[in-house]
């Protein structure tokens, strides 16, 4: 069990953002409606 405050890494935070970010825009290149909060019925 690990006990303290939680140590993050500069190094994984940044390539964790980067690599959301480019998934992200590939979803929306590829699925129409992705990204949107409206579901027109």
């Amino acid at each position: 069990m690990k006990f303290g405050m939680r140590k993050s890494s500069i190094r994984k935070s940044i390539s964790a953002r980067t690599k959301g970010k480019a998934k992200r825009e590939i979803k929306r290149i590829l699925i129409p409606g992705y990204g949107k909060k409206e579901w027109d019925v």
